[in-house]
């Protein structure tokens, strides 16, 4: 497996006309920049969990409809009922799913910061095996 990987980056080196060195020095930068974008995805998913929170926070939070209304009772959920519910549980849902595929990738995203040649050739034998 070892020499068929070595066999593919030289052939991989020789297609875009440089060595195999300069080849797997930009894999070394790639996988900084790709666990970096990893770390962006995931800090972007926590914060629009915050804000969906927030939202929840203000939706369930009496508000009256007029300056002279006195039900203080009444929240959005109740007044406006399935017009706010179900496309807050279509974002909560959606949030999830976005962020159970980000937290699928912390593992590659820990091992592009701290080990960037194994992500490397870790991503190589991945491409290697589709083949």
């Amino acid at each position: 497996m070892k020499e068929e990987i070595l066999k593919f980056i030289e052939g991989l080196a020789s297609k875009f006309g440089t060595t195999t060195e300069h080849l797997w020095l930009i894999l070394i930068k790639q996988a900084r920049i790709a666990a970096i974008t990893n770390l962006i995805v995931i800090a972007a998913m926590l914060v629009a969990g915050f804000g969906l929170f927030g939202i929840h926070k203000i939706l369930s939070h009496p508000h009256p409809l007029f300056e002279f209304d006195t039900d203080l009772t009444i929240t959005f959920y109740k007044r406006y009922g399935y017009k706010v519910i179900v496309p807050f549980i279509v974002g909560i849902i959606t949030w999830g799913i976005f962020l159970i595929g980000a937290l699928a990738e912390i593992g590659n995203t820990i091992t592009g910061i701290y080990n960037p040649g194994y992500w490397a050739l870790n991503d190589i034998g991945r491409r290697f095996d589709k083949e």
